[in-house]
């Protein structure tokens, strides 16, 4: 089990300190609006610190990756922040691929966990089969990941968010080769932000 607190940074630029110091300052400013339902950054804050105080728990930190197949919803964003604050590495994959497809960029990213919206279930266990090696997969939803997360298997550090941690791998569209995973970092997207 981590000892460190998921939230606990040993750097500035962490992603998931702009969610927590944005709710610090404008807790009931809205961070998302979700087909109509508003989400304030008190809630977000809470709702990503208790994901990622999940992921912890469960072994998950710095060095995973876990792979998201899911439209734009608030919680796919909670799940961004979740693993930002976690130390964890977030895999988005588009849920417009096919199963091979989705399956190639599996294997390509070696994800400890899979988070899916129902609505791509289907899609999902198609693409699993693909892969040998397949990461457990788990539903997202309010309050679904934080009570069915599988141990990892490959405990990620015991140890804060860095800067210099791996934030996001993103895929490139794979229109000349193989799709490649570009590996984002807290600074890079900080400052791209920022920019």
């Amino acid at each position: 089990m981590s000892t460190a607190s998921p939230i606990e940074s040993a750097g500035v630029h962490t992603v998931g300190r702009w969610v927590t110091d944005r709710a610090a300052q404008s807790p009931h400013a809205i961070a998302i609006d979700d087909r109509g339902v508003t989400i304030d950054y008190a809630t977000l804050a809470g709702r990503a610190s208790a994901l990622a105080a999940s992921l912890r728990r469960a072994g998950y930190g710095p060095g995973n990756r876990i792979a998201t197949i899911s439209g734009n919803s608030a919680d796919h964003v909670v799940a961004f922040f979740g693993c930002a604050l976690a130390g964890v590495a977030f895999v988005p994959l588009s849920w417009r691929l096919t199963p091979g497809e989705v399956g190639g960029l599996l294997r390509r990213s070696d994800p400890d966990l899979l988070l899916v919206d129902d609505e791509y279930v289907v899609l999902a266990d198609e693409a699993l089969r693909t892969v040998a090696e397949a990461p457990a997969m788990v539903l997202l939803g309010a309050g679904a990941v934080e009570t069915h997360l599988p141990r990892a298997g490959r405990p990620g550090a015991e140890r804060a968010v860095r800067d210099d941690d791996p934030l996001l791998v993103i895929f490139t569209s794979g229109s000349e080769a193989a799709p490649k995973g570009v590996v984002l970092t807290h600074t890079n997207c900080f400052w791209n932000n920022m920019a």
